[in-house]
């Protein structure tokens, strides 16, 4: 383990926790279903990231395996199975724009974060744990972009190509 570990493993916990707080009371103001929705999805894998972190650090220090990463849902198949459960009218509440906007800019400067510590890695396990930490934050950024500009710019969303957009939002 280098000696920057933990101060890098701080740094992404406070990170994270950062993160669980905004999204949780963003998901409080939303008066937009999905985008509740996505910010409490957002906050529970947050949460989530945090507890990793803590097994990662603690393996790191024992000298032990990393434990195995939890395989359970992907943030993309939840917000999918409930966009479709919700109304034409409840998709087009325009809320809680300049909070997906932040939380943009957030996700961005957590992957900006993971990339340069997994540069800084000394060792290949701590690299391979800030690059899966990289690829989450590279993920929840993919979502927000996603929900944000259905909502602000439905027309030039639908006109993406599809592999740049969830294009089961196709409606």
């Amino acid at each position: 383990m280098s000696e920057q570990f933990p101060e890098v493993i701080q740094q992404a916990l406070d990170f994270e926790e950062k993160g669980a707080s905004y999204y949780q009371n963003k998901a409080k103001e939303a008066k937009n279903p999905l985008v509740k929705r996505l910010f409490l999805s957002l906050a529970v894998e947050e949460n989530e990231h945090q507890m990793r972190i803590h097994e990662i650090y603690q393996a790191m220090k024992t000298g032990q395996d990393f434990p195995e990463a939890s395989t359970g849902h992907s943030l993309e198949d939840s917000i999918r199975d409930f966009f479709k459960s919700l109304s034409q009218s409840e998709l087009k509440l325009e809320d809680n724009v300049e909070a997906l906007t932040v939380a943009m800019d957030l996700e961005r400067t957590g992957y900006a974060m993971y990339q340069d510590a997994a540069d800084k890695s000394s060792t290949n396990a701590e690299k391979d744990f800030f690059k899966a930490m990289q690829k989450e934050e590279r993920d929840h950024l993919t979502a927000l972009e996603n929900v944000y500009y259905f909502l602000t710019d439905t027309e030039d969303w639908f006109a993406n190509e599809e592999a740049k957009v969830w294009n089961w939002m196709n409606l």
